[in-house]
C-alpha cells in the first residue's frame, strides 16, 4: 500500500501539467490507447522527437476536477487496451505522479505503460519512483541515444531502452543476450528457453527470479536489474529486447 507520503495525493497531482492528451491511438503501445503527455523532462536527450516537452511550466496543470474527467473518459470507452503516459518524462515528479498514476488504477483498472528516461535501476533507488512501479504494467525505460536509433523496434526510438512487462496474470520479462535467443521468465517463476547454448544462464534466471517471489511487481523489477548487472558482470554483452 502507499506510503503516508501520498496519502494527500489529490493535492500532489496537482504539480503535474499536461501538453497533449490523444484518447484513442495506436502509436503509443500495443493496442488502442488513451495516451496523456505530460510536461517537463531534465534528460533532454539530443536528437528527442519531442523537444517542446522539456520545459516543465508549458502545459496546462492536473487539477483533480481533470484528473476525474481524465479517468471518466478512460473508463466510458469500451474499445480502449489501456493507457500511455509519455512526456517529457512523466516521472518527472514522482511523488505526483504516483498520486496520478494509483488513481487512474483505481478509477478504470487499465492497463497502464510509461514511458521513461530513468532506468528500471534508477527508478529502484528512488523511493518515490519506486512507488510509482507499483501501479505500472509496461515500463518503457531509458535515454534515447541517438547513436542507437532503431526504426526497426517497436514503440521506442534507440536500442538501448527496454520493456519491462506485466502480462494479463503473469509478469512476464523477455530479455536478448548476445549468444543467446529469448529467454522467458513468467510469474510462477517458470522458465521457456530456446537458447543458442546453455551454460548456466538458466540456473541463474531460475534461483534469481525464485528469490524475488513472483506477485510482487516492484519486488520483480528489483530482479531484473539484478541480472543486468549479472549479465553484464559475467560478460556476456548488451541486454535488449
Amino acid at each position: 500500500r502507499p506510503t503516508v507520503l501520498y496519502s494527500c495525493y489529490e493535492n500532489a497531482m496537482e504539480l503535474l501539467r499536461i501538453i497533449g492528451i490523444y484518447p484513442e491511438t495506436i502509436s503509443d503501445g500495443y493496442g488502442l490507447r488513451y495516451a496523456i503527455y505530460f510536461a517537463g523532462c531534465a534528460h533532454r536527450c539530443p536528437g528527442c522527437h519531442n523537444p517542446e516537452s522539456h520545459d516543465p511550466r508549458r502545459g496546462e496543470p492536473l487539477t483533480v476536477e481533470r484528473a476525474e474527467t481524465i479517468c471518466a473518459a478512460i473508463a466510458a470507452n469500451p474499445i480502449l487496451d489501456g493507457v500511455t503516459l509519455s512526456g517529457g518524462d512523466p516521472l518527472l515528479q514522482p511523488e505526483a505522479m504516483a498520486a496520478f498514476l494509483r488513481l487512474v488504477k483505481e478509477r478504470t483498472g487499465q492497463n497502464v505503460w510509461c514511458y521513461t528516461g530513468y532506468t528500471l535501476e534508477e527508478c529502484l533507488a528512488d523511493p518515490a519512483r519506486r512507488e510509482c512501479l507499483r501501479w505500472i504494467d509496461t515500463l518503457v525505460d531509458g535515454r534515447y541515444v541517438e547513436a542507437l536509433r532503431d526504426l526497426s523496434l517497436d514503440f521506442r526510438g534507440s536500442s538501448n531502452q527496454l520493456f519491462f512487462m506485466r502480462g494479463l496474470s503473469l509478469l512476464t520479462l523477455e530479455v536478448r543476450i548476445v549468444g543467446y535467443d529469448h529467454v522467458f521468465v513468467d510469474a510462477q517463476r517458470h522458465i521457456a528457453v530456446d537458447l543458442d547454448q546453455q551454460g548456466g544462464l538458466l540456473d541463474l534466471l531460475h534461483d534469481a527470479v525464485d528469490a524475488a517471489g513472483g506477485d510482487d511487481f516492484v519486488a520483480f523489477f528489483q530482479t531484473v536489474a539484478e541480472l543486468l548487472h549479472l549479465f553484464a558482470a559475467l560478460g556476456l554483452g548488451t541486454v535488449s529486447y
